[in-house]
C-alpha cells in the first residue's frame, strides 16, 4: 500500500521523499552496521561544532567527503573558511589542481597550497589557524611525526587537529602489521624523507590486490611502488588506534574525541 501511494506522488514530491528519507532508509537497510555507524558518530560531533563553527582552519590532503555536508563531520559548511594543501600540483585523487584557490563541491573554501605535508608551516607564510583536519594522508607521509610537529606550529592556542586514517580492517593493508610508536620516533630522528623506501618489501608482501580496484596485477602495483614519490599511493604506516594517543600524547596534545569505524580511526585533539 505504502508503495502505490508512493508512486502515486507527483515526481517532484517523490524525489524530494526519497532525498529526505527513503533514499536513507534503504541505504541503512543494505548495509546497517556502517550507516548507523556514521549517523549516531555525526550526532555524537555536534557537541565539537564549537571548535569549527565560523573558525578558519586549513586541511592537509583532501578535499574529503567526510568533512562535506553529507558526511560525518560536515565541517566544510560550519568553518568560516578553510585553505588546502596538497603535495602537487597534479594527484592522482585530485587530478590537475587549477589554481589557487581550495574548493569542494564547486564551492569556495580558500586558498591552495602546494608542497609537502611535512612542511605546511613554512608554506603559509606565517598564517595562523584555528583548527587543522586530514583525512586518509597522514598513512601517505613517510615522517609522520615531523608533519604533525609542522601542523601543530600552524594552530593558535588552544586550536584543534581532526585526524582520520584508515583503518586496516576495511582495506588492503589487512594483513600487515600495525606501525609502532617507537618505529615512527625512530623514523623523525633520522630525518626520514619522501624517498624512504623501508617498508617497500612489506608492503608487496602483505598487500591484498583484490582489495586494490586501482591496480590490475602485483607487476603494476610494484611498479607504482617503485614510483611512491611521485604518486605518493602506497601507504608507509599502518596505524592502530594506541599510536594515534601515544603521538598525541607525545606531543602533548589533550586528546578530546577518539573513536574507530569500520573504515577508518579518529581523532580529536587540542593544543595545549
Amino acid at each position: 500500500m505504502l508503495t502505490r501511494l508512493y508512486r502515486c506522488l507527483p515526481a517532484g514530491l517523490r524525489d524530494r521523499v526519497y532525498t529526505l528519507f527513503l533514499g536513507r532508509l534503504l541505504a541503512i537497510s543494505r548495509n546497517p552496521k556502517l550507516t548507523w555507524q556514521g549517523i549516531c558518530l555525526k550526532q555524537r560531533f555536534r557537541s565539537y561544532h564549537v571548535f569549527f563553527r565560523d573558525k578558519y582552519g586549513i586541511e592537509v590532503g583532501g578535499p574529503s567527503f567526510i568533512f562535506g555536508k553529507r558526511g560525518i563531520f560536515p565541517i566544510y559548511e560550519k568553518s568560516r573558511g578553510i585553505d588546502g594543501c596538497n603535495y602537487a600540483s597534479v594527484t592522482v585523487w585530485e587530478g590537475k589542481i587549477q589554481d589557487e584557490v581550495y574548493r569542494y563541491g564547486g564551492a569556495t573554501l580558500g586558498k591552495q597550497y602546494i608542497g609537502e605535508a611535512t612542511e605546511v608551516a613554512s608554506l603559509v607564510g606565517g598564517k595562523t589557524y584555528d583548527f587543522v583536519i586530514s583525512s586518509n594522508c597522514l598513512e601517505h607521509v613517510a615522517n609522520p611525526v615531523k608533519a604533525l610537529k609542522s601542523w601543530l606550529e600552524l594552530l593558535k592556542p588552544e586550536g584543534v587537529i581532526l585526524l582520520v586514517v584508515p583503518n586496516k580492517k576495511n582495506n588492503f593493508d589487512h594483513r600487515r602489521p600495525d606501525t609502532t610508536f617507537d618505529h615512527l620516533i625512530e623514523d623523525y630522528t633520522n630525518g626520514v624523507t619522501e624517498e624512504d623506501t623501508t617498508h617497500y618489501e612489506e608492503i608487496v608482501s602483505f598487500h591484498n590486490l583484490a582489495r586494490d580496484s586501482g591496480i590490475e596485477s602485483m607487476e603494476a602495483f610494484k611498479q607504482r611502488c617503485l614510483n611512491n614519490k611521485e604518486n605518493r599511493c602506497f601507504h608507509h604506516h599502518v596505524f592502530h588506534p594506541d599510536c594515534l594517543v601515544s603521538l598525541f600524547h607525545y606531543l602533548d596534545i589533550s586528546i578530546l574525541f577518539s573513536c574507530s569505524t569500520e573504515a577508518d580511526h579518529i581523532i580529536l585533539g587540542q593544543k595545549k
